[in-house]
C-alpha cells in the first residue's frame, strides 16, 4: 500500500518474462495431424505394454497380503523372492505367487503374496505370516515387519468394479457438462476425447515402466486417485482454452475456425503453461521430499498434469476444428456462459 501511495509500481515479473507468450502466434492447428501421430504413437505403445506385460496391480486389486520388512542389510529382491516362493506352497504343490520390491532403500522391501488368501480360517493370517519369517531366516539377514495388510479377493473385487465406474462416469459428466456449458456436441466430444487420451497415457507409462522404476508403479486406490485428479485439472484447463475460442468465435465470424482456434489458443497460453509449471514444480518436491509411500502417486500426478496441459492446446481444439465441417466460423448465437 504505502509503495503505491509513493507512486511506485508493484511487479509480479521480471524483465526477462514478462512478456512471454504475450505476442505468440503459433499455428498449432495446422500441425494437428502431427499431435495426433505423436499421442496415437504412445497410446499405441501402451496398448501394447498392457496386453504383454500387464501391470503391478496392488493388493486392492488382486487381493492378497502385503508387508514392509526392513533387514538388516541389503538384500537381492530375487533372492527374497526365491525363499518366499519355497514356503508359500499351496496344498496342491504348485508356488503362491510372490512379489517384492524395493521400498525406500536396499535394505527395505515390500513383499505382496496371494497365499492362503481365499481360506476363511483365521489361523491363516498368523501362518502366511510364519512362513514369512521361515523363508527370510533363510537369507541370514533377519527381517522386522513393519507394516501389513490384507485385502479379500471379494473386496478387491468391489474395490476394481468401483474404480471403472468411477472412472467412466467422470468422463461422462465431464461430456455432458462441457456439450451443455458450450452448447454443442463437438466441444463436450473434443473434451471427452482429451480426457481418455491423458488417463491412457498415464495407464500406459504405468505399464511400461513398473519394475524398471526404483519406486512403486502399482495400481492401486490411490493411482485411481491421481487418475481422477488430472481428469478434473485438465478439464479445468480446457475449459479455460474453450472459454476464450467461444469469445474469439463471436468477435471473428467470418473467419475459419483454424485460424480463430489458433488466436484464442495462443491467448491463453501463457496462462496455461505458467499454471502447469507451478504445478509441476510443486510435485517434483513432493516427489523428491515426500517420502516412498506417495512417489508412485505423485509420479502418475506430474506425468497427467504434463499430459493434460498438452492435450489443452493440442489435442481438444484440434478435435472440435476437425468435427466442424465448415471452414467459417457461425455466428454466435448464445451469450458467453459465465464461469
Amino acid at each position: 500500500t504505502r509503495r503505491l501511495e509513493k507512486g511506485k509500481t508493484i511487479s509480479f515479473a521480471h524483465d526477462w518474462n514478462k512478456n512471454a507468450f504475450a505476442n505468440a502466434h503459433y499455428d498449432f492447428m495446422s500441425k494437428r495431424k502431427y499431435f495426433y501421430f505423436v499421442s496415437g504413437a504412445i497410446i499405441l505403445a501402451g496398448f501394447i505394454s498392457m496386453f504383454t506385460r500387464g501391470f503391478s496391480q496392488g493388493v486392492d486389486f488382486s487381493g492378497g497380503r502385503q508387508y514392509v520388512v526392513k533387514f538388516d542389510a541389503p538384500v537381492e529382491v530375487d533372492a527374497v523372492k526365491t525363499a518366499l516362493e519355497n514356503v508359500y506352497v499351496e496344498a496342491n504343490g504348485s508356488k503362491a505367487a510372490v512379489g517384492a520390491k524395493s521400498y525406500g532403500g536396499s535394505s527395505q522391501l515390500m513383499i505382496t503374496t496371494n497365499y492362503l488368501v481365499f481360506e476363511k480360517d483365521q489361523k491363516s493370517d498368523s501362518i502366511v505370516e510364519a512362513r514369512l519369517h521361515a523363508g527370510l531366516e533363510t537369507l541370514g539377514k533377519g527381517g522386522e515387519v513393519l507394516a501389513s495388510r490384507k485385502v479379500d479377493p471379494t473386496i478387491s473385487d468391489d474395490i476394481r468394479s468401483g474404480a471403472y465406474w468411477a472412472v467412466g462416469l467422470a468422463l461422462l459428466f465431464m461430456f455432458t457438462y462441457i456439450a451443455i456449458r458450450f452448447r454443442t456436441w463437438q466441444f463436450g466430444l473434443g473434451a471427452l476425447l482429451s480426457l481418455t487420451h491423458d488417463a491412457l497415457i498415464v495407464m500406459g507409462l504405468y505399464s511400461l515402466l513398473h519394475g524398471l522404476l526404483p519406486f512403486s508403479l502399482e495400481i492401486d486406490e490411490n493411482f485411481i486417485a491421481a487418475i481422477l485428479t488430472v481428469i478434473g485439472y485438465s478439464i479445468n484447463d480446457t475449459v479455460v482454452v474453450f472459454d476464450r475460442i467461444r469469445e474469439y468465435l463471436q468477435d471473428h465470424k467470418r473467419e475459419p475456425w483454424a485460424v480463430v482456434f489458433n488466436k484464442a489458443i495462443n491467448s491463453t497460453l501463457g496462462r496455461t503453461i505458467n499454471t502447469a509449471l507451478t504445478v509441476l514444480l510443486v510435485l517434483f518436491v513432493i516427489f523428491l521430499l515426500g517420502g516412498v509411500t506417495i512417489q508412485g502417486f505423485v509420479f502418475a500426478m506430474f506425468i497427467g498434469i504434463a499430459v493434460g496441459t498438452y492435450s489443452s492446446i493440442f489435442i481438444a481444439s484440434a478435435v472440435v476444428v476437425d468435427l466442424h465441417k465448415d471452414s467459417v466460423a457461425e455466428p454466435a448465437q448464445q451469450k458467453p456462459v459465465m464461469a
